[in-house]
């Protein structure tokens, strides 16, 4: 306020502008409020007191579930692989159309037809496994897929290419935290019986005009390094 009375707005064109400065104040007062928590939870997994940690729902008395409801229409379309053939690969079945957007199913059927992977999971949002960062949303990833030439988890977000750039809002987000997990989860020792460093894992996300490049890349990338002699 001092700044544009001091260029010689008045005070009537500051109170005719109160609405658009307000906005202005509230959303630079957000961005750094959320520069300083990304800040403090970059050094607290720095420092090894942001850890990962395995948590399920109390009555499971922290056993994985086998199953979870899923509400689906009786007419409702099952997931089919290529020529109508039954899905295989997904870790739980049947799996309903509705439960994907048309990027997300082709996404879905290009894992199921990968001979590189063991396992694959459609993620539910807000009822399966997510993914907690320093702000208060959680993020629920579209997939999670397991590589069968050691193991390797794939923690994977797909974006519409509409999205792409829009490093301000959620996707910037997911981006950013999926890239401070994945070296963190690098980095992870044993704690208790789990071994968070065993097998690894890699956290991506997935833009629609390049997704089939970059997954063609995660699936094929011990086959590559071991013709390197590496």
């Amino acid at each position: 306020m001092h700044k544009h009375a001091g260029s010689g707005d008045n005070g009537s064109k500051l109170l005719n502008n109160r609405v658009y400065l307000s906005e202005v104040l509230r959303r630079r007062v957000k961005e750094d409020i959320d520069a300083k928590a990304e800040a403090v939870f970059r050094d607290k997994v720095k420092r090894d007191e942001i850890q990962f940690h395995l948590e399920t729902d109390e009555r499971l008395n922290y056993e994985l579930g086998r199953s979870f409801e899923v509400f689906a229409a009786k007419e409702e379309r099952v997931l089919q692989g290529e020529h109508a053939s039954p899905i295989q690969r997904s870790l739980f079945e049947p799996l309903f159309e509705s439960g994907f957007n048309s990027l997300e199913k082709d996404f879905a059927l290009y894992l199921e037809k990968s001979q590189a992977l063991y396992w694959w999971h459609r993620v539910a949002a807000r009822q399966d496994y997510y993914l907690q960062g320093w702000r208060r949303q959680r993020v629920y990833p579209d997939f999670v897929a397991c590589r069968k030439e050691d193991g390797k988890l794939l923690i994977l977000e797909t974006k519409g290419l509409h999205l792409k750039g829009d490093e301000d809002t959620d996707t910037g987000y997911k981006k950013n935290l999926l890239a401070i997990l994945e070296e963190a989860y690098a980095a992870a020792s044993e704690r208790g019986q789990i071994q968070f460093n065993e097998p690894p894992a890699t956290f991506r996300m997935l833009f629609e005009d390049r997704w089939r490049e970059q997954v063609s890349e995660l699936l094929n990338e011990t086959y590559r390094k071991r013709e390197r002699g590496v």
